[in-house]
C-alpha cells in the first residue's frame, strides 16, 4: 500500500491544478473555482499516506480483538479535525479544511503506529526504511512531473490536458521521466521491493473459546 500511496500522493499534489482544470473547468466552473478546488485537493493529498497506514494498522488491532483502540484514535482525529477547521477556516477556507483532515489523519496513524509497536515489541526500523526509500524515489518522480508542469503550463484547457495526461503516464510507468524514475530509484519492480509489514511478524492473538 505504501509503495503505491506515497508516489500517488506526491504525483496528485503536483498535478492538482491541471487535473482539476481538465475535468471540471467548463460552463459555470471558472478558473477561480479551479484554483480553490486544486488548492484543497493538494492539501488532501497530504493525508493519502496516513489514511493508507490507518487501513493497515487498524486491522492489526482488530486481529488482536481490540476494537477500542482504533475507535479512540478515530474519535481523537475527529476532534482535531473540528478544532483545526474552526481555527483555519477564516484565513484559508477550503484549504484549511483539507489540511485539518490530513493533519488529523497523521495524528491518528502515528498514534496507532506507536501503540502497536509498544504492544507487540516489534522493531519498526525495517518498515521505516522502506517508507523512506519509497519517499525518496517518489520525490525524484515528483520533480520530473513538476518540471514538465512548469515547462508546458500556459493556462489553456489544451495544455491542462497535456499536463494531466503526461502526469498519468508518469504514474503509470509509460513516460520514462516519471514512474520509471520511481522504479529505478526504489530499486526494482514491485516484487523485488521489501514487503511493508505492520511492524514485522506480529504474534498470533490468543483465541479464547467460550
Amino acid at each position: 500500500i505504501m509503495f503505491l500511496s506515497i508516489p500517488a500522493a506526491l504525483g496528485l499534489a503536483f498535478l492538482a491544478e491541471p487535473v482539476t482544470q481538465l475535468l471540471l473547468q467548463r460552463g459555470e466552473f471558472t478558473a477561480a473555482d479551479t484554483a480553490a478546488t486544486s488548492g484543497a485537493l493538494a492539501f488532501y493529498c497530504i493525508g493519502i499516506v496516513p489514511m493508507a497506514g490507518i487501513e493497515i494498522h487498524s486491522r492489526a488491532f482488530y486481529a488482536f480483538a481490540d476494537t477500542r483502540t482504533p475507535v479512540l484514535f478515530a474519535v481523537l482525529a475527529m476532534f482535531i479535525t473540528l478544532i483545526l477547521s474552526a481555527l483555519l477556516w477564516d484565513r484559508f477556507e477550503l484549504r484549511g479544511l483539507a489540511f485539518a483532515v490530513s493533519a488529523a489523519s497523521w495524528v491518528e496513524w502515528l498514534g496507532l503506529y506507536a501503540v502497536l509497536t509498544r504492544r507487540t515489541g516489534a522493531n519498526p526500523l525495517p518498515d521505516l526504511h522502506v517508507i523512506a526509500k519509497c519517499t525518496l524515489a517518489a520525490a525524484v518522480m515528483a520533480l520530473a512531473v513538476a518540471i514538465t508542469t512548469v515547462l508546458t503550463s500556459s493556462g489553456s484547457a489544451f495544455q491542462a490536458a497535456v499536463i494531466a495526461l503526461a502526469g498519468a503516464k508518469h504514474l503509470m510507468a509509460v513516460n520514462p521521466d516519471g514512474s520509471v524514475l520511481y522504479f529505478s530509484r526504489i530499486g526494482g519492480p514491485l516484487e523485488q521491493v521489501q514487503t511493508f509489514r505492520p511492524f514485522g511478524d506480529l504474534p498470533s492473538p490468543e483465541i479464547t473459546q467460550a
